[in-house]
């Protein structure tokens, strides 16, 4: 986060997760696709310690994406988590930035 942006809240991130979710509800819609699904479940990380989970997508025709994760404590606590979007022009200067 850069020291400009605001710093979301919880119930923030859970809107924008749910404005996320809803929108690609609609794109399945029009697509007219069933997307897979795997039988995979959440397990929580040792007493201690903290997982991160991370996914992000990419569509090439567009050129857009987005990213996000979540992180939990070992009772599954909600400790922090992040969504955004960005475009392929953002991916291809923030890789010169770090790469630099």
């Amino acid at each position: 986060m850069n020291e400009s942006e605001k710093r979301l809240s919880a119930p923030e991130i859970c809107s924008l997760i749910t404005f996320y979710i809803n929108e690609f509800e609609k794109l399945k819609k029009k697509q007219g696709t069933k997307m897979p699904r795997r039988a995979l479940k959440w397990e929580p990380p040792q007493p201690g310690f903290y997982k991160i989970n991370i996914d992000a997508s990419y569509w090439v025709k567009t050129g857009a994406g987005g990213w996000g994760f979540v992180a939990r404590d070992s009772t599954g606590d909600f400790l922090e988590g992040v969504v955004a979007t960005w475009s392929m022009l953002q991916v291809q200067y923030r890789l010169k930035r770090l790469l630099l």
